[in-house]
């Protein structure tokens, strides 16, 4: 835990200084990625689903102003694992859903399959295979009858 935690804590502190541009901006780019990608999975494993979602959509925002592919796929791999991992937890509980619920479930699914595809298929056209491959892993355990990707 305490490993984690020092982790966490020199991730943060590279954010800042990343963030601060003591460097050209090719480099500056690497680094926050990189930090980004660091911190989301973190709180993906910290069960901090909310703050890893917040890293995963600057890191995508970072992406686009750069205009570089980058890691998009991760960042939208991280997205769908959290926001499926949350639903999950939920349905697992003894609630009873609502007609209303349920439909925002189904959305929410929907929307979680839309990303793992992108992000298959971002990280092929970037030649990544074992990033595609990790992708495509968990689409086709999660969404069993779903269309399969290629």
């Amino acid at each position: 835990m305490k490993e984690r935690e020092k982790e966490l804590e020199i991730l943060l502190k590279l954010k800042k200084n990343v963030e601060r541009q003591y460097m050209d901006g090719n480099h500056y780019v690497v680094w926050h990625m990189c930090v980004l990608e660091g911190l989301s999975q973190y709180m993906c494993i910290a069960g901090q689903i909310d703050e890893s979602v917040v890293f995963c959509k600057i890191g995508i925002e970072e992406c686009k102003k750069q205009r570089i592919l980058g890691d998009v796929f991760c960042f939208l791999y991280d997205i769908a694992w959290g926001k499926e991992t949350l639903i999950r937890k939920g349905m697992s509980s003894e609630e009873v859903f609502d007609e209303q619920r349920e439909a925002a479930i189904k959305k929410e699914r929907a929307f979680c399959k839309k990303l793992l595809v992108q992000g298959y298929y971002l990280a092929m056209a970037q030649g990544d295979v074992h990033g595609a491959e990790r992708i495509k892993r968990l689409y086709e355990k999660w969404y069993p009858e779903a269309v399969k990707l290629l």
